[in-house]
């Protein structure tokens, strides 16, 4: 995942991470926040839109999510990234934690 950041239209910063080990709480807050049929039944574009409506409405969390994904992000940062580079990363967060829900249930014991 990468998360540019951009002040005045000029980059200032890239952020990656190659993988990203969500924690259960992580998973549970954002499953919570999300419409879980819409999400699965929609397509990129109406994930975007989900996306962006749930950061507008969980600042805190998202900004935490951040913080935990791009290590050394700051909250300055995090204000002048893009909302939908911010939805973006938020997406192959949910779909990362489906992929690894999904090898849980069919992992043998």
């Amino acid at each position: 995942m990468k998360l540019d950041i951009r002040k005045h239209g000029k980059l200032v910063n890239t952020y990656t991470a190659d993988a990203y080990d969500l924690t259960f709480g992580t998973v549970e807050d954002i499953l919570a926040a999300l419409n879980i049929d819409e999400l699965q039944k929609g397509d990129n574009a109406e994930l975007v839109r989900m996306a962006l409506k749930f950061v507008s409405s969980n600042m805190p969390l998202v900004r935490d999510l951040m913080k935990d994904i791009f290590c050394g992000i700051t909250d300055e940062e995090i204000r002048l990234a893009k909302a939908k580079d911010v939805a973006d990363v938020l997406i192959k967060v949910v779909k990362y934690a489906f992929a690894e829900i999904g090898k849980g249930a069919t992992a043998k014991n």
